[in-house]
């Protein structure tokens, strides 16, 4: 986009018109995603903060703002904001054992600001978008393969869940029943208790179980997925023509938390990937439909999304919608007909009881530091996300809207909640990413 500002349009390189206020909440949803990327791997207190200021920041996306909004979001002050989320990236790796070694901390953030500074200097950055994002996904595949090799004997109760289950299914056992059962690694619980059922749903247990199967670690799996939301990311960006045009690609690279995502197995990685391929599908309703159904089959909190399938209005949305139900329910279903009381107890009793986590980055987890036990019930917070997400499905002009109010009500849900992990910061980042989509670049 060119500098010149008009009062109601800017007009792009190739001679298109792009409206400004969908341009400025792109805007304001990349520096959402920042933010939300710095409550992965933040304390309790400081990681609330920057995802309320997420949750503020998408909050005003939806509303109505004059243009000199945009000349405060400069470009380079997204830059500057992706080269902060870069550094923490970097600062802050979370090791398991000694692992990762400081070069596999440092790679990808490295890479990503030297092209942060190469795209300040110069429009290389720009005219070569595909060069970029090859070498950024190339350098996070060699450093996710040395990561995962270095924990391969080492491993969560997440990733012994993935082995148990994968064997489980190999052997023809019902994975959500007594075959399943691995001490519980929370460190809110009384010791010896026990994870007994698989608590996850049918997609991601075929996915790391094949993992599992093919190449003996589950954690393979999420590199696989990740190697596609990163390729997703940059199908997406790589055609827009403003001065953040691989900004979103690179912010959603360097997230915080990425090496923690890999060793750990947590499954977000998994949905991440699914909502990544209906992003860049979009304009496929019936294929983004299947691809968005399965995203929300794939994670059990993802119901707070249902109103957005409900109530969003763009193109194709009848056909995406019923894809999406018609793939969600599918997907769940298989859990259900194995056993419909071992399914129940897994799936939803299970994560729907979990303890409080004082560690969590969640009002509750700051009222905790104060010394006030509140565990909020879920419904108060379920209750708040839908009603959110049923508001801003209905404001929603495009791809891009949709996206940030469905990365609103995930952050509303998880800042009224008991639990509200890195894993799930992360995931909350990555759509807020996919928010950055212009509306009226993508519709053009």
């Amino acid at each position: 986009m060119t500098d010149t500002i008009t009062p109601a349009h800017a007009v792009a390189d190739d001679g298109r018109q792009v409206d400004l206020v969908d341009d400025l909440n792109a805007r304001l949803s990349f520096l959402s995603a920042a933010s939300f990327g710095l409550a992965v791997v933040l304390n309790v207190f400081a990681g609330t903060l920057f995802a309320s200021l997420g949750l503020v920041l998408l909050s005003f996306s939806f509303g109505q703002r004059t243009e000199r909004w945009s000349r405060h979001i400069s470009p380079i002050r997204l830059a500057a904001a992706l080269v902060t989320v870069a550094l923490v990236s970097a600062l802050i790796s979370d090791p398991l054992n000694g692992v990762p070694r400081i070069w596999l901390a440092v790679a990808v953030p490295s890479i990503v600001i030297a092209f942060v500074v190469a795209g300040l200097a110069s429009a290389w950055t720009r005219r070569h978008p595909l060069a970029t994002g090859a070498t950024v996904i190339v350098i996070a595949l060699l450093t996710g393969i040395s990561l995962i090799h270095d924990v391969k004997d080492v491993g969560i109760d997440v990733v012994q869940l993935h082995r148990q289950a994968a064997m489980a299914l190999a052997g023809g056992e019902n994975p959500y029943g007594a075959s399943v059962s691995v001490p519980n690694g929370s460190p809110d619980v009384p010791p010896g208790s026990m994870i007994v059922g698989y608590p996850y749903p049918p997609v991601a247990a075929l996915v790391y179980a094949s993992s599992t199967w093919l190449l003996g670690d589950p954690r393979w799996a999420s590199l696989a997925l990740w190697i596609v939301l990163a390729g997703c990311g940059l199908l997406l960006f790589r055609g827009r023509q403003d001065a953040g045009s691989v900004l979103p690609f690179l912010l959603l690279s360097v997230l915080p938390g990425w090496a923690m995502m890999l060793r750990t197995g947590w499954t977000e990685m998994l949905s991440a990937a699914l909502i990544a391929v209906a992003a860049v599908t979009w304009k496929r309703p019936v294929v983004s439909g299947i691809a968005l159904g399965a995203a929300l089959a794939s994670k059990q909190y993802l119901i707070v999304a249902l109103p957005i399938i409900l109530f969003y209005r763009g193109d194709g949305w009848r056909n995406r919608s019923a894809a999406a139900f018609a793939t969600a329910t599918l997907c769940v279903l298989p859990a259900f007909a194995w056993s419909p009381g071992d399914a129940w107890r897994s799936m939803v009793v299970f994560h729907a009881l979990t303890s409080f986590r004082a560690d969590s980055s969640s009002f509750a987890g700051v009222l905790a530091l104060l010394g006030i036990h509140w565990s909020p019930p879920v419904w108060i917070g379920l209750g708040v996300s839908l009603t959110l997400t049923s508001l801003l499905a209905r404001r929603a002009a495009g791809p891009g809207g949709l996206w940030r109010a469905m990365a609103a009500g995930l952050a509303a849900f998880l800042l009224l909640s008991s639990q509200a992990m890195p894993n799930y910061w992360f995931l909350v980042a990555v759509v807020a990413v996919f928010g950055s989509q212009s509306d009226g670049s993508a519709q053009s």
